[in-house]
């Protein structure tokens, strides 16, 4: 064998079977990066938007589910101001009363469904006013279950509904999406590697 003809069967035939290896490689390890990345986004987002959408559902189901509660007169036991900050400093207002239904006594601590909270620490203050402990007040409950009341009849609040409800679906579209995305460039890189 010549020397020219052992050099060529030693040097690549061509430049493309040297660098296309290294660069797949890159080119694989963005893709499986950004897979993971969208994969803990969707999980977050999906998390956030179930959540949403439970509470959402929960308190909607509570308050036409109200429209039947009848009406009984309670003492109020306790009444506090919440205040909580998660998302900057916000307060609502928090009480405990007791009533009777049919010679039982019961137990409530719902101001109200939905709970609101405010930034408003004088307007909360001014909600509880009215509720001085030992101040006798009407309340709502379930006559089918008295241990469901609340303390302000609960009215729909349109805004919370379809606002934070249409929030919710479209954080659990997103999840599905960014899912589908992932999985997706996850199975264009597992049928590269067969290939090769």
């Amino acid at each position: 064998m010549s020397p020219r003809a052992r050099e060529d069967s030693v040097r690549p035939r061509r430049l493309s079977d040297v660098v296309a290896r290294p660069l797949n490689f890159c080119v694989r390890l963005r893709i499986v990066s950004a897979a993971v990345k969208s994969l803990l986004l969707a999980a977050l987002l999906g998390w956030v938007g179930a959540k949403g959408a439970i509470w959402v559902v929960s308190d909607t189901a509570t308050i036409i589910d109200s429209a039947g509660w009848k009406s009984t007169t309670a003492r109020i036991e306790r009444v506090w101001l919440d205040e909580s900050n998660s998302h900057g400093r916000m307060f609502s207002p928090g009480v405990v009363y007791t009533f009777e239904v049919a010679g039982h006594t019961y137990s409530g601590d719902h101001f109200e469904v939905p709970p609101r909270r405010s930034g408003d620490r004088a307007f909360e203050l001014g909600r509880l006013e009215p509720f001085a402990p030992g101040t006798r007040v009407e309340i709502f409950y379930d006559p089918s279950n008295p241990e469901r009341s609340v303390l302000t009849r609960p009215q729909m609040n349109y805004w919370f509904t379809l606002g934070l409800g249409g929030l919710a679906v479209g954080l659990v579209a997103a999840a599905i999406a960014l899912l589908y995305s992932a999985f997706r460039s996850l199975t264009i890189v597992g049928r590269d590697r067969e290939t090769r």
